[in-house]
């Protein structure tokens, strides 16, 4: 994947203070999908939860021959949508629940490429990024997905919960954001933050969902994409 970097300004007294230490790799609940049912104590035990047969399973229509696939695996699924493709799913109501979950399992896989590091200048509070958040433009022939984060620059009601999620309104839509890991991902010493972030029009209509990376090399710097999915 690609590297950008997001201009911005951050103020010291609302960024994430740098720290200089052995910073080991962290996660919040939210990087298990309630769909499986498993808890993990050690980095190496996420590669596992690919193959974890999910509590409730999923029917796909492949893209590629039109026939129906029931899913019931991070595996299964990641294969599916990068390989065949998938078309629809089965009920079509389902549809919006893929596109989370292979952000979910998406997350699952790349969890073993964090590594502990040295320095710090983000962490789960993700109110002092949204302003930045909002300018990042993820690399697609997809117009919505590039902009996934725009509406962000007009914010009219966010609530965190103790697990670190927020619930953001703006004007055209509805986010959940949640932060699900903190790690070294490109191996440069700076703990970098792993996102997902699953969105809904106001007033009804199908969600979308996207896994970022994003981190910063300094307590005022730029916002930086490292990893997209």
């Amino acid at each position: 994947m690609g590297f950008l970097a997001i201009s911005a300004v951050c103020a010291s007294s609302s960024c994430a203070a740098p720290m200089e230490s052995n910073l080991k790799v962290m996660w919040t609940t939210n990087i298990i999908p309630y769909f499986i049912n498993s808890k993990v104590s050690k980095i190496s035990e996420f590669s596992g939860l690919l193959d974890k047969d999910w509590d409730e399973s999923l029917t796909v229509v492949l893209r590629k021959n039109g026939s129906a696939r029931k899913i019931n695996t991070c595996k299964a699924l990641l294969g599916a949508f990068y390989g065949k493709g998938v078309d629809r799913t089965i009920p079509a109501v389902d549809y919006s629940n893929m596109l989370a979950w292979r952000v979910s399992c998406g997350a699952l896989k790349r969890m073993h490429r964090l590594a502990p590091s040295k320095y710090s200048y983000v962490n789960f509070n993700i109110k002092p990024i949204l302003s930045q958040l909002s300018s990042v433009r993820i690399p697609s022939k997809y117009g919505p997905t590039r902009l996934f984060f725009k509406s962000l620059q007009n914010i009219k009601n966010i609530k965190c919960e103790p697990d670190k999620s927020c619930m953001i309104k703006t004007d055209e839509e509805e986010f959940l954001l949640m932060p699900l890991a903190l790690g070294d991902y490109n191996q440069d010493g700076i703990q970098d933050l792993m996102l997902q972030a699953n969105s809904s029009p106001i007033g009804g209509g199908g969600g979308s969902s996207v896994g970022v990376i994003v981190t910063r090399n300094s307590p005022n710097g730029n916002l930086e994409l490292l990893n997209w999915w």
